[in-house]
């Protein structure tokens, strides 16, 4: 997307890839679409990271359709992390693999910066022709013609063809549909608050994709107050555990909620919602201070065990890490326990905790994980004068339950081995997860066998699950109602929104 101006000092523009692998012998090949006939080919190893340096002219600028979207192919797992750089004005995002996209979104633009800078948001489309529809929170100038708030813009886009929307007013709670899924990533082009403005994007997650609970930590570098922007897309009750109220939010509302330094938050949902983190920025002095930068927040309910994460030199680099607190033991940095005498902190009013781990100067490779099983979030930021990046990392491994990539299975040269456990997940409106980690809604209002024991393995009690759903204000919509559990001559049912005890 477009980052500060157009051709803004053009010869220092860095437009970069960060393509992390994890298994020998991975092919990858990076290609632009467009005029130019930009084609790279990468032969990585096991836990290797390589940079694609893109060509400038492959930022779009301008509110308008356009060919020069990125694609990333490779014959092995592979993840991504892109990076803009301007003098002054850098960011960074991960790049959701294609089998993460959504159908629906909502657009997040942070509200401030310079009258003259634009908040925007582009739609990405992936390898088939799509109908897109955009619900406009705002006028906007789009393909040479002003659209006014609360109209709907409909286009379509082949095949690996993008759209860049922009205005000068606040684009958050537009709607964009599309037939089949894409991408969606959003920002401003130089958002300012505190201090010096600073071009912000993120990847956003489809609606599909969204929480009901979030554990937000705070960043050290902030000295006043950094904000969580809570998006909602239907009438939503959240809960914040820095606040007496509950929040009623309507469907595209945003909300936002204080993060100041050493508080962390904790966020509670009756229905699924988006959060970012946007830091404004700090002044230190006169002709000191850092630049705001913007993160998306992983749900409670989608964490990973493993992550890559690289900082970016020229910066102060921290990492934070949130983590179940009763399993913080056995979080790892590059295989170490000391995570570099960080100290853990709990999240009231959760059952989650995070420590904060700065690394300085140091922007190398590293690895964060925690045992199989487990969840963790990991985000990564980096401070510099009059400068600034945030973003997740780079989560691999085994995924949380919305995981909608996780597959495992068995290659050609390798052997089927047993394990000592495996999860399956029933939860939500409801989306499930099987034993082998595949994902998927299903929306049926009957009940259904979960899981049961079968076949004549005696080291295992004979267990029968059954889930029964019910509609959740909509024919379309189904939750979890009750789960039933039938093992060592026992039957135990959990309702929902009851409570209960067994001995």
């Amino acid at each position: 997307m477009e980052n500060f101006k157009p051709k803004y000092k053009q010869p220092a523009v860095r437009l970069q890839l960060l393509v992390n692998s994890y298994q020998a012998g991975t092919s990858v090949t990076v290609t632009l679409g467009g005029k130019l006939a930009f084609r790279k080919e990468l032969a990585l190893g096991a836990g290797q990271t390589a940079v694609v340096e893109m060509p400038a002219c492959s930022e779009v600028t301008g509110s308008a359709l356009t060919p020069k979207t990125v694609t990333v192919r490779a014959d092995k797992g592979v993840t991504v992390t892109s990076f803009s750089s301007k003098p002054l004005s850098v960011d960074t995002a991960v790049v959701p693999p294609v089998c993460a996209l959504g159908k629906s979104y909502y657009v997040f633009t942070p509200p401030t910066g310079p009258r003259n800078m634009l908040k925007e948001f582009a739609v990405v489309n992936a390898g088939e022709a799509n109908q897109v529809t955009v619900n406009l929170s705002q006028t906007v100038y789009f393909e040479g013609k002003f659209h006014a708030r609360g109209s709907r813009v409909t286009f379509l886009l082949a095949a690996y063809q993008s759209a860049l929307f922009q205005s000068r007013n606040d684009l958050t709670g537009t709607r964009v549909d599309g037939k089949v899924p894409f991408a969606l990533v959003s920002g401003h082009s130089c958002s300012m608050v505190s201090f010096k403005c600073n071009h912000v994007y993120e990847h956003l997650p489809p609606v599909e994709s969204w929480g009901t609970h979030y554990a937000v930590a705070p960043s050290s570098a902030q000295r006043k107050y950094d904000q969580l922007y809570i998006v909602a897309s239907q009438p939503t009750e959240v809960t914040v555990s820095t606040e007496e109220h509950q929040r009623q939010l309507k469907e595209g509302q945003a909300a936002w909620v204080k993060v100041s330094n050493g508080r962390p938050v904790a966020v509670m949902a009756n229905k699924p919602v988006m959060a970012v983190y946007f830091s404004p920025g700090t002044r230190r002095w006169h002709r000191s201070g850092y630049d705001p930068f913007l993160i998306t927040v992983a749900p409670s309910e989608q964490l990973a065990n493993s992550y890559i994460t690289q900082g970016l030199p020229g910066f102060l680099n921290f990492l934070t890490v949130v983590s179940r607190s009763n399993e913080t033991g056995h979080v790892l940095l590059d295989e170490r326990a000391d995570l570099r005498g960080a100290m853990w902190k709990a999240i009231p009013g959760s059952e989650y905790s995070w420590l904060e781990i700065a690394l300085g100067s140091d922007h190398g490779r590293h690895e964060v994980r925690t045992a199989p099983g487990q969840g963790i979030a990991v985000y990564k930021y980096g401070v510099a004068n009059m400068n600034a990046y945030g973003s997740q990392a780079n989560a691999h491994g085994q995924q949380g339950a919305h995981d909608q990539c996780y597959r495992s299975q068995c290659g050609g040269q390798e052997p089927c081995t047993g394990q000592n456990g495996s999860l399956c997940w029933a939860f939500g409106d409801p989306h499930y997860r099987t034993f082998d980690g595949v994902t998927f809604d299903f929306q049926g209002t009957c009940s259904y066998t979960l899981a049961k024991s079968c076949g004549n393995d005696t080291s295992l009690p004979a267990f029968y699950i059954q889930t029964e759903n019910e509609n959740r204000g909509s024919s379309r919509v189904s939750v979890v109602h009750m789960v039933t559990v039938e093992v060592h001559g026992h039957t135990v049912a959990a309702i929902k929104q009851s409570y209960g005890k067994v001995t």
